[in-house]
């Protein structure tokens, strides 16, 4: 065995991945700090929507629910030349004309609500020529109807919405469910991996 000494100039291989430990963790807390911020900004530009007596039931990354109606689609602007302005829509209990309940193929539940059209500003394409689109631009979209989805059924803001509902007496349309595209047999075959064992051939003695 032969043993080799390192001088005090020279840098260990463990520390270069001491390094990029150490890098990873700074940039996480960086995000979770972000995160952190822009929440904050976000609650704060809700509050500021907010009538003085308006009451919040409910609160969650879909939507905020209060007395009088649900907030939705809530962000800063990103583009010029509203870039770091922020922007929302609101529906009004009385606005939802029809609503039905329904659920994903992982039984996620969905509230479908129809409304009058409502302007919400999104990112779409700068330029669109043919099958080419490059650039980013926020216009304003129309939207007549709006699909809330939840991890569970006891989601706050799912039974907060479904009770205000149905004490509204908006109509409401029949059970759905959404489906992924295609079948089952066909998903299920095109994520199949097939695999391959190499043997070495085996040494003559």
């Amino acid at each position: 065995m032969i043993l080799t000494s390192m001088t005090s100039g020279e840098q260990h291989p463990s520390d270069g991945i001491a390094d990029d430990r150490g890098s990873r963790r700074r940039l996480r807390l960086e995000a979770m700090e972000a995160h952190r911020r822009r929440e904050a900004e976000g609650d704060a530009y809700l509050k500021a929507q907010l009538d003085a007596d308006e009451e919040v039931v409910a609160r969650g990354p879909q939507a905020l629910v209060t007395d009088r109606r649900i907030f939705l689609e809530w962000h800063r602007l990103r583009f010029p030349p509203h870039s770091g302005e922020w922007t929302h829509d609101a529906l009004t209990y009385r606005e939802i004309t029809r609503w039905a309940v329904g659920r994903t193929h992982d039984y996620r539940p969905l509230i479908h609500l129809h409304h009058p059209p409502h302007g919400r500003t999104e990112q779409v394409p700068a330029h669109n020529v043919l099958w080419f689109h490059w650039g980013n631009a926020e216009v304003e979209v129309r939207h007549a109807d709006t699909t809330l989805s939840f991890r569970r059924s006891g989601d706050p803001v799912f039974v907060a919405i479904h009770d205000r509902l149905q004490r509204e007496g908006a109509e409401q349309g029949e059970p759905f469910v959404v489906l992924p595209p295609g079948t089952r047999e066909g998903r299920m075959r095109g994520s199949a991996t097939m695999l391959y064992e190499v043997r070495s051939p085996s040494r003559r003695r």
